[in-house]
């Protein structure tokens, strides 16, 4: 029985111990945050002042929001990826081209 009680005891504790250790995996990194937010902005590329970006403390960085292009995508991308300390690179970005407003006075007419 005692050795029942153990185990159940050590089971609880286990339980309780994994959401501890999923929230520290998950905290963020504002250093690396901010690494990826100043490279991005030295670029001088519009779209990439409004790209959201979010990291962890494992190296792991997402990128969300709208770029004009998929080449812009892939340079968001590339910019990320040379900031140092980082393990991946989550991509959730919209290709959403501009529209220039010749073009479209030009439709409307």
């Amino acid at each position: 029985m005692n050795t029942k009680k153990t185990l159940l005891t050590a089971m609880l504790l286990a339980l309780l111990a994994a959401p501890v250790a999923t929230a520290a995996e998950s905290e963020n990194s504002p250093e690396i945050m901010s690494a990826v937010k100043t490279a991005l902005n030295e670029e001088n590329v519009n779209s990439f002042s409004k790209l959201e970006v979010e990291a962890n403390t494992k190296g792991v960085v997402w990128l969300k929001g709208t770029v004009e292009s998929n080449a812009e995508a892939d340079r968001a991308v590339a910019i990320a990826k040379a900031v140092p300390n980082l393990t991946s690179v989550n991509i959730l970005l919209e290709v959403v081209p501009q529209v220039s407003e010749n073009k479209s006075e030009r439709s409307a007419n």
